[in-house]
């Protein structure tokens, strides 16, 4: 699946802004605050809900919007959005509302969505697109929340379940579901006295893990794992005791609680998307080949610069067909991005950057895409004077340097602008020897 255009009549900041989406599998929408950049991936959720509901038979979404998404000064609004899919078809559909809470609803059922019905209702369907949105609140939960129970009548649809939801996962529920199919993987072992046995969910989660986080960090991972509580079976307990979840980090097993948090949040993140490909196409051992749209607001959230990055890389390789839109306010992770690939949302207008950040340095894309300077504004400032003093004769190096140490009290001490303005300086000095 791919989102093709999106259209929003009096949605939030916008009076009208119709936007043609590039055609990659990584779309960055970058503005600044208040440009609507969270705005365009709540309207792309909407489409992507409806969708589900279609798919799914579930109950009706128009509490998502309230008149509060209303452009101030009008009395209703609209979101449309095109959407293409290989095992879906076309798919198009409105969505209005007003002020008083009127809500309509307009989808494109073609006749290949038709069919896909009467293969869910005959448990035919064997996969279908992932649909998910990590909003900007996401987190991860330490302690296990309270989930409703499954209100899907295919299983294969257990893969839209909480895909709006604000918590990626619960870490412990996690690790709980990894034991427990880890333990049913050595009770085949031992039946089919196959060491080399896995089972196809944990095949999978420990593929991406690995290949995910030895893409984005320098140090080397291997062998996540279950690590047994020594003598656990022979304790009762009203606790779950049978082992913690590890991996080895530069040959040193670590725990994965004991991960940072922004490796912990990457780390759900990836799983969740895994997992939900997993079960969205019938637990086929290719199913990270699978398709479908993801929705990240503010994807660096939580990430040294060093992983920003890294992180549009490593989830090209591992999901090498999933559509990713996400927001951005990092330099990093424009700089494996060619200028095609970045929407500036601008208003009720948008436009890709002059400037291809592919391969840029940070400081580069601030100025020349971000619109902001390397320096702060009064470091900025300080320079611009100095040198306009500098260029006015050798009576002002005095004032010069007076300004010079005002800026040092701006910079670090190994600026090279500090060097390059004492060197203008001295050469000053020798001219009026």
């Amino acid at each position: 699946m791919k989102i093709k255009e999106l259209s929003l009549t009096n949605f939030r900041p916008f009076e009208q802004l119709d936007l043609k989406l590039p055609d990659s599998n990584f779309i960055i929408l970058i503005g600044e605050n208040g440009c609507g950049k969270s705005s365009v991936l709540d309207a792309v959720a909407v489409g992507l809900l409806h969708t589900i509901k279609c798919l799914a038979r579930i109950e009706d979404i128009s509490n998502y919007l309230t008149h509060d998404d209303i452009n101030s000064g009008n009395i209703n609004a609209q979101i449309k959005v095109k959407a293409l899919d290989k095992t879906l078809g076309k798919i198009n559909f409105s969505n209005s509302f007003s002020i008083n809470n009127t809500y309509q609803s307009e989808f494109d059922r073609s006749s290949k969505l038709q069919t896909i019905d009467a293969r869910l209702e005959g448990k035919s369907m064997t996969n279908l697109p992932l649909i998910v949105y990590y909003q900007l609140n996401r987190t991860y939960i330490e302690k296990k929340i309270i989930r409703r129970e499954s209100i899907f009548y295919r299983k294969i649809l257990e893969g839209y379940k909480y895909a709006f939801d604000k918590n990626i996962s619960s870490l412990q529920e996690f690790e709980n579901w990894f034991i427990i199919q880890e333990n049913i993987e050595n009770e085949q072992k031992i039946n089919t006295k196959n060491l080399d046995f896995e089972v196809i969910s944990l095949k999978i989660i420990r593929k991406v893990v690995i290949e995910f986080l030895n893409e984005i960090n320098t140090k080397e991972f291997t062998n996540l794992r279950v690590r047994r509580v020594s003598e656990s079976n022979l304790q009762f307990s009203n606790q779950t005791n049978q082992g913690e979840l590890v991996i080895q980090k530069s040959g040193k097993e670590v725990k994965i609680k004991q991960l940072s948090s922004g490796e912990k949040m990457i780390l759900l993140l990836v799983c969740d998307i895994a997992r939900r490909l997993l079960i969205l196409n019938s637990m086929d051992e290719n199913c990270l080949e699978g398709e479908g749209v993801v929705l990240i607001d503010e994807i660096e959230m939580h990430l040294h610069p060093k992983w920003q990055r890294r992180i549009i890389p490593a989830l090209r390789k591992v999901f090498p067909n999933i559509q990713f839109i996400a927001t951005t306010h990092s330099p990093q992770v424009l700089s494996n991005l060619s200028d095609n690939e970045i929407i500036v949302l601008d208003g009720d207008s948008y436009y890709s950057p002059a400037t291809n950040p592919y391969g840029r340095d940070s400081n580069g894309i601030l100025e020349e895409i971000f619109g902001t300077t390397e320096r702060p504004f009064e470091a900025d400032k300080l320079v611009d004077e100095i040198f306009d003093i500098l260029s006015n004769g050798q009576h002002e190096i005095p004032k010069a340097e007076t300004k010079l140490v005002e800026l040092r009290g701006h910079l670090g001490a190994q600026d090279p602008i500090l060097l390059r303005i004492e060197n203008l300086i001295n050469r000053k000095k020798i001219l009026t020897q």
